[in-house]
């Protein structure tokens, strides 16, 4: 068992055997001049989406927090982030500058699953691990592996929810046609089959518009109690915002992909009236001690309102479970890449922070709990505890 300073049991249910000459000729190394594991991410540090590099600090205070404790077995952890502007067309260079000329082992928390869908197959190519700060399972590949919540269970969640707590029956969803949208559609539909629900309406939009007053307008005229609609803050606001303005104010619901205060200073009426799955705890909840010591230690200027700090530091978590795992695959060294892939092998955890996670050669998804929350008086509060996905 690999244990870390967080609380977490992490078991180990593979052999720790592994040919040594394997290990010294596959992969891209680690820093070699001072031992350290090179860990990497791109995300939006500038750009309309600069609100999401929350995301990032939170991942950097945990790889901070164990750096502190001594790092894993002697290594220090050397997080390297970029800023690709959350654009799939700047991503690639960016990741090629960090696991060829920065000498990465492992990718942990690239933020967006556009972004990330950009660059997998060539991690792949490498032979790199990524863990991305993703929800979408259509980027899994034999390199991708999830912490978070799939779209697709978090949106059959969102399904049971509104008919089983919030009476309303009558639902819709708001997708893009991306890998952002689909899965989260294939997820709400499954979970609306198994109930003999039929949507009042399914409706596509293009996340980069700017106007969504016609899909407003087909949402109004189905009549539904509760639209479901998964997208970052930016793009979610601005369909419930065309949507007040025709008059219509449905209850809504969305992913920890919204789930940041940047929705409620957006479209602050129509947030109290949403309802976000996420797999995630509040940053303000009794188990997250060890998460505000660390931010208000290593990164005391970050707001720690919302989920995307929290959630950068869970994956952060994750990946060094992960690297933990990786150092004693690499006899104490410094690990390869070919080492931290060994490592994700048969790989189980269930602690505080990552609740009922366990990847198989045939499954590579995240966390199979998740809780939903909800805005009240301008701060995301918890409405319904952690429970299995349906």
């Amino acid at each position: 068992m690999i244990k870390s300073s967080t609380p977490r049991a992490v078991s180990i249910a593979a052999a720790l055997v592994v040919s040594a000459g394997l290990l010294s000729a596959c992969g891209t190394s680690s820093d070699s001049t001072d031992g350290a594991i090179v860990v990497a991410a791109t995300g939006p540090e500038t750009g309309a989406n600069a609100a999401i590099k929350v995301l990032l600090d939170g991942a950097a205070a945990r790889f901070d927090e164990i750096n502190a404790q001594g790092g894993i077995g002697g290594h220090q952890i050397k997080f390297v982030r970029k800023d690709d502007q959350y654009n799939p067309a700047q991503t690639p260079q960016q990741i090629r500058q960090l696991v060829e000329d920065d000498g990465a082992v492992l990718v942990c928390g690239l933020v967006g699953t556009g972004p990330y869908a950009s660059v997998k197959d060539y991690l792949s190519s490498k032979g790199v691990v990524g863990i991305p700060a993703s929800g979408s399972a259509s980027v899994l590949n034999e390199h991708t592996f999830e912490i978070l919540s799939s779209y697709n269970p978090l949106g059959a969640r969102l399904v049971n929810y509104a008919l089983d707590t919030l009476n309303a029956p009558k639902i819709a969803v708001a997708y893009s046609a991306d890998d952002v949208g689909q899965p989260f559609l294939a997820g709400t539909q499954s979970a609306a089959d198994r109930r003999g629900v039929n949507f009042a309406a399914t409706v596509q939009f293009d996340a980069s518009a700017t106007d969504f007053s016609s899909q407003a307008a087909l949402l109004k005229q189905s009549g539904a109690d509760m639209v479901l609609v998964n997208h970052v803050p930016t793009v979610v606001s601005r369909l419930q915002n065309a949507a007040k303005k025709i008059g219509y104010e449905p209850l809504w619901g969305s992913t920890f992909a919204a789930a940041q205060p940047e929705i409620i200073a957006l479209a602050p009426d129509a947030a109290s009236k949403t309802y976000f799955a996420t797999p995630f705890l509040l940053p303000d909840a009794p188990e997250a001690d060890s998460f505000r010591s660390a931010m208000a230690k290593f990164s005391p200027g970050t707001e720690l309102d919302g989920v995307f700090p929290i959630e950068g530091y869970t994956v952060a978590d994750g990946c060094i479970a992960v690297l933990e795992k990786a150092v004693e695959i690499a006899g104490g060294d410094a690990p390869n890449a070919q080492d931290v892939l060994s490592a994700t092998k048969d790989l189980t955890i269930d602690s505080d922070y990552i609740k009922d996670l366990s990847w198989t050669d045939a499954d590579h998804s995240g966390q199979k709990q998740s809780q939903i929350v909800s805005v009240k008086d301008s701060k995301f509060v918890t409405v319904d505890q952690f429970s299995s996905a349906p």
